[in-house]
């Protein structure tokens, strides 16, 4: 490996090294010096040497040169974006647990790993969204075995809290938020209805988006959020108001007043008089504020075009003042919103012609492929040349960054070639379905 450089702030890198008995020096653990370390074993030591592991894992990941992807050769020239996508699915298939599931792709193919709902979720997606679910494309087996694992996940999960398994601590809950992977299966979930390979496995589906959304429902704060602890947990903030609109999109009845408090959450986010979005729950990196405030405006705008023609003929129809007075304000309320995206878009484009905006943390991890699915899907919902510019971009950009086995993992943060390479496919594919056909398909 290549000798390399990490800083750390001074105290926490003391303290994990004096807690531990361990220091990480040039991508190699090293004992301590005994005048630094504790006279008896410290309490919290077991907890620290797996922030170490953690840290070296990363350590390791990030120490890869520009040519590398997480150690896997790059493709030295640009292939056809779908010999890419292509690529990319053979490789996620690879990966597949024996129970379903998938694990965060941190090892060969054949070598069995801790699987985890989100991990399983969002390769589910991008899945079904290159064409496969249990009745159509080339990997409808391996599908349906994956939401088998999902669904027995969901129902094996008690029905008061977030939890939507009893992992904990996974990579995605750290960097992402605690209840990350009960939001991913809320998203990805209500993209399968219709596409079910029998009756059983519908009414499996149908009650399984039921519960995660009562779940949803039943723990959202009073300012549309969802209290998630981890490093970025804008992001997860993100698919928790992804999924309300996506189940509402596909004909799962959700509480309309828990979707409006998640929308008017993401605008508060947003000051459209500077163009600037809130950091908080960011990390600091501007990024993934933008991306998913952007991404909350966008998917709440969609819904409520789906209502606008059943709220226009109550308006029209409507035989007392209240009723129509209702009505009409709730009009008002989706034409401001769409007024919201408008600028916001206008404001995210902007910043995409600075490249340190792009780069999010500096260098690529799942939180950036995330945040580009984000910023994607807005955009073709804008179109024209904004759309096409940065379609045109980020489908060259992720084929020269692809690993000739068809991988992509982060050098930071969300370093797995699952979550990776499944947001990866799904930049890619952000031309093939857009969420109004998504609608449109499941009507």
């Amino acid at each position: 490996m290549n000798k390399i450089h990490i800083t750390l702030t001074a105290s926490a890198a003391l303290f994990a090294a004096i807690t531990s008995g361990v220091i990480i020096a040039d991508g190699k653990k090293e004992p301590v010096p005994s005048v630094l370390r504790f006279s008896s074993e410290p309490p919290i030591r077991g907890a620290t040497e797996k922030v170490l592991e953690e840290i070296l894992e990363e350590v390791e990941t990030a120490g890869n040169s520009s040519s590398k992807n997480s150690g896997e050769e790059m493709n030295q020239t640009l292939i056809p974006k779908p010999d890419a996508i292509k690529s990319a699915t053979k490789w996620l298939i690879s990966r597949q647990q024996e129970n379903g599931g998938w694990g965060p792709g941190h090892v060969p193919a054949g070598v069995a790993e801790r699987t985890t709902v989100g991990n399983t979720c969002i390769a589910l997606q991008a899945l079904i969204r290159d064409g496969h679910s249990p009745t159509t494309g080339e990997y409808r087996e391996e599908v349906s075995a994956a939401l088998a694992y999902v669904l027995s996940e969901i129902e094996n999960s008690d029905q008061e809290s977030l939890f939507v398994t009893n992992i904990r601590d996974s990579q995605l809950q750290s960097k992402l938020g605690t209840y990350v992977d009960t939001f991913i299966a809320a998203t990805a979930l209500p993209e399968f209805k219709g596409k079910t390979s029998n009756k059983k496995e519908a009414i499996r589906l149908d009650e399984g988006v039921k519960k995660l959304l009562a779940k949803i429902e039943a723990n959202q704060a009073e300012d549309g959020s969802w209290k998630n602890a981890g490093w970025a947990p804008t992001l997860a903030q993100g698919f928790a108001a992804k999924s309300v609109n996506r189940a509402a999109q596909l004909g799962w009845k959700v509480d309309e007043s828990v979707r409006e408090r998640a929308e008017e959450f993401g605008r508060k986010n947003f000051d459209a008089d500077s163009g600037t979005f809130s950091s908080v729950g960011s990390a600091g990196v501007e990024l993934y504020s933008n991306s998913s405030s952007l991404q909350q405006i966008q998917d709440s705008a969609i819904t409520n075009r789906t209502l606008k023609p059943q709220l226009e003929v109550e308006f029209a129809e409507a035989t007392t003042k209240e009723a129509r007075d209702a009505a009409e304000s709730k009009l008002k309320k989706f034409a401001d919103v769409e007024e919201n995206l408008v600028a916001a878009q206008d404001a995210v484009v902007k910043r995409l012609e600075d490249p340190s905006f792009v780069a999010g943390f500096g260098n690529n991890g799942g939180e950036e492929f995330l945040s580009y699915v984000n910023i994607g899907e807005s955009l073709r919902d804008k179109g024209g040349e904004d759309w096409e510019k940065w379609n045109t971009k980020m489908s060259a950009n992720m084929v020269r960054t692809q690993a000739n086995d068809g991988c992509w993992k982060g050098q930071h943060c969300i370093t797995g070639g699952t979550f990776c390479t499944s947001t990866g496919l799904l930049v890619l594919l952000m031309d093939k379905e857009t969420p109004d056909q998504l609608v449109s398909s499941a009507e």
